[in-house]
């Protein structure tokens, strides 16, 4: 699910002469104060990539387009297009290594995800498609690039930041490199309303930065690489655990604890009415008080007892990133709403009011389909 505004917020190029973390906001860089989204649905500079086994966003560097040659849009859909072409290689290659160890290797466990490498060739991949023939790296000689891509080399110029994901077995792992994110929420494990505990991610990637407003970025006239910067982490998942991936549309605006709320609100609302005379004469027999039965009911539905066939978890992950998307713009669009992006920024001494209007997607997955152990 995504939204463009009209006049989005543009990230800083990479500048090596000027790094200066006290230099004012670019011009171009609206916040909530200037500038309206544009009307439906649209992805702007950002990248989306859904499937069953691996999900991606990329955001497209919006500065690119003040330039002559800019395609960000182009940079962060390549990346996406040609990061599913690698997850695709994986997979396939785990199948026929399987079947031809079955009978040898019975016991055999999952492949080793090499998801990084994965990113580092789907780069090669567009750099090479966006580039002159004479100067394209030769993605068959190495895994490294031999020359990072340059503004004298490339027909279509840009960067983009990136966060990709790959579910092999119970495992799931994770490459990101600039500030879009991928968050893991085990709802069975959030504490119960009224509890006072702060709601936590299994995992949550952390942003990666030059300077203020300067991501980590991909492509042309960055010093960034998948090898030498883009951070891999992993975490064992469950059935019912949610993975959410977004660009920084959505954290810029949205806390956390925000995020899980919606999470959770939305999950609730889909449920049916609960009986509370029924969990009430229930609680009662156990000498538990009504609001006690609630929680455990709420923790049961969300442990995922609840939510259906893999159809149906579909529909709700689509409720789910429509709702964190709706949220997200209702800050960027309030020239005098708190922010993370304005904290972020009066941190740094910078200017700056209300959130922050920029492209804003979210994809969302539920695990399902792993088997119990044993």
């Amino acid at each position: 699910m995504s939204r463009r505004p009209m006049y989005p917020h543009q990230h800083q190029l990479h500048n090596p002469l000027s790094p200066d973390s006290n230099s004012p906001l670019d011009p171009a860089a609206a916040s909530a104060a200037t500038g309206r989204f544009l009307r439906g649905y649209t992805n702007g500079d950002d990248a989306l990539l859904m499937h069953a086994r691996y999900l991606a966003v990329a955001d497209g560097v919006g500065s690119w387009n003040l330039r002559e040659k800019g395609y960000p849009a182009l940079w962060s859909r390549l990346l996406v297009h040609y990061f599913s072409i690698g997850c695709e290689r994986f997979f396939n290659r785990s199948r026929r290594r399987k079947k031809a160890d079955a009978e040898a290797h019975p016991l055999a466990g999952d492949d080793d995800v090499d998801i990084k490498g994965v990113l580092n060739d789907a780069f090669n991949a567009v750099v090479k498609a966006t580039g002159t023939r004479s100067t394209a790296p030769d993605s068959h000689k190495s895994k490294t690039a031999d020359a990072l891509p340059m503004s004298d080399s490339q027909r279509y110029q840009g960067t983009t930041t990136f966060t990709g994901c790959i579910l092999n077995g119970n495992r799931l792992h994770v490459v990101s490199i600039g500030d879009s994110h991928c968050l893991v929420l085990r709802p069975s494990h959030v504490p119960p309303p009224g509890s006072g505990e702060d709601p936590s991610f299994l995992l949550r990637t952390v942003e990666q930065w030059h300077y203020f407003d300067c991501p980590r970025q991909l492509g042309t006239d960055s010093p960034d690489t998948p090898l030498g910067n883009a951070v891999v982490s992993s975490v064992q998942v469950e059935n019912g655990d949610i993975v959410i991936l977004a660009t920084d549309g959505l954290l810029d605006n949205l806390w956390e604890e925000e995020v899980v709320s919606i999470i959770l609100g939305t999950l609730s609302t889909a449920t049916d009415e609960w009986d509370m005379g029924e969990i009430g004469q229930m609680m009662r027999k156990e000498g538990k008080t009504l609001e006690e039965g609630v929680n455990v009911a709420f923790r049961e539905y969300l442990a995922g007892v609840d939510i259906g066939s893999e159809e149906d978890g579909g529909e709700m992950m689509t409720s789910i990133a429509a709702e964190l998307v709706k949220a997200a713009k209702v800050v960027a669009t309030d020239p005098y709403a708190e922010s993370p992006w304005m904290e972020r920024a009066v941190e740094e001494g910078k200017s700056a009011q209300g959130g922050k209007l920029d492209d804003i997607s979210v994809v969302i997955g539920r695990v399902v389909g792993i088997p119990d152990a044993t």
